[in-house]
Order: C-alpha cells, then structure tokens, then sequence
C-alpha cells in the first residue's frame, strides 16, 4: 500500500511539471573539436547562414561526415530570420 502511495506522488509531482528537454546535438559543441579546419572557420564567420562554399562542401560526399556535422554545428541551431533550409533545399534541386 505504501509503495503505490509513494508511486502515486512520485508521478504527481513529475507530471505536474513542466519539463523541457534539450536535445544533446544541439547543446554539444562538437564544431569545438574542428576549429582548426578551414571549413569549419569558413562556417565561424557565416553568422550562421549557408554560403555557396558552405554547401558545396556539404554536398560533396568525398568529404568526412564529423566535418559536415561540425559545420551544420558550427552554423548554429538559430533559424530564426534565416532560411538555410530552403536555400540548401533549392542548392540541392539545382544541383541534382
């Protein structure tokens, strides 16, 4: 009886509040790691939008995926009054 009791307000407490999780890839600084690549640097200076160099980098399959996550990282998860999205979207219908 007690244990049920406890399970009880143990989940009244829990549901009750507002939780918020944070996602660990966009709270890790993984580009950290590269700042010596010129990539990654290149990405540094964006003020987080994609450039043209950006994303033919991105598109280029011969290049390591930790480099492209460290850029993608390095851009920032901001998208507020930027549309990276649509332009590597319309990068990639052009190209493809």
């Amino acid at each position: 009886m007690k244990a049920k009791l406890a399970a009880l307000l143990i989940s009244a407490v829990v549901l009750s509040q507002n939780l918020f999780a944070d996602s660990p890839l966009t709270s890790t600084p993984i580009s950290e790691a590269y700042k010596d690549s010129k990539i990654v640097q290149l990405a540094s200076t964006t003020e987080g939008r994609l450039t043209i160099e950006l994303m033919n980098y991105l598109n280029e399959s011969m290049h390591p995926v930790e480099f492209k996550i460290a850029v993608i990282n390095e851009l920032g998860w901001d998208f507020n009054g930027k549309d990276n999205s649509t332009v590597f979207y319309e990068y990639l219908k052009e190209k493809k």
